[in-house]
């Protein structure tokens, strides 16, 4: 099998393609651990970003929310990470924390 065949197929039964399922797992395991007060440093370390400003581009980009928001976030939303994988079908529902900008 080609890797494009191989990128075809991926997409077909995932929806999206590889390098963007990557990117939204890896995301989901850096709000997992920042759910549970983990330092973002360490989380992006641990979850493969470059840097912490790597982690924060991405969550911001990907859930329109710091990882801060996520750090400091109520425990409902803690244990809703913590269960479900993507972010975007219940951000729209969670009460709104301080951005603080």
């Amino acid at each position: 099998m080609s890797e494009r065949l191989l990128e075809l197929r991926f997409r077909e039964q995932v929806g999206l393609p590889p390098k963007a399922s990557a990117r939204l797992l890896r995301l989901w395991q850096a709000l997992r651990l920042l759910a549970r007060r983990r330092p973002g440093a360490r989380v992006a370390i641990e979850c493969g970003f470059y840097d912490q400003a790597h982690l924060a581009r991405d969550c911001k980009a990907l859930t329109g929310r710091r990882p801060s928001w996520f750090a400091r976030a109520d425990r409902a939303v803690r244990q809703h990470v913590e269960h479900f994988g993507f972010v975007q079908d219940w951000l729209v529902g969670v009460d709104d924390h301080d951005e603080g900008g």
